[in-house]
């Protein structure tokens, strides 16, 4: 019998404090945010509730850990992760990552160019 996954309420909005961007990620119940990678390490913040996280390493070695809210860990690049609610009312988190400029380099000076482009965030290197 197939087990129906609900899928977790990702932020379609970036949000910009500094250089530092977050993507908020909020579980209803027991949902799952599918499995995915970036090119880019980086942090994620359990605010509400208990996520596990579920690495997935080439060659097929995998790490799961629980973290109650209150908890910060990193997601290293090019590492395959699944974030899960297992907090029966739900969970939230915030991914947070540096915002980059068009050649993925990390943007100190974050300008208004930076905050008006609605793509940024899903060029190589950024927070997609």
């Amino acid at each position: 019998m197939n087990q129906v996954v609900e899928i977790a309420e990702i932020d379609a909005d970036v949000r910009v404090y500094g250089n530092i961007a977050v993507r908020k990620i909020v579980f209803v119940g027991r949902q799952v945010l599918p499995a995915h990678e970036h090119n880019f390490a980086h942090a994620h913040m359990v605010v509400r509730g208990a996520i596990r996280c579920t690495l997935h390493f080439k060659g097929g070695k995998r790490f799961v850990a629980d973290y109650p809210a209150g908890s910060l860990f990193e997601v290293p690049a090019e590492v395959g992760h699944q974030l899960e609610s297992i907090s029966d009312d739900g969970a939230e988190g915030w991914c947070l990552f540096a915002v980059r400029n068009e050649d993925a380099d990390v943007a100190y000076q974050v300008t208004d160019e930076h905050r008006k482009d609605r793509f940024w965030h899903e060029r190589k290197g950024a927070g997609a």
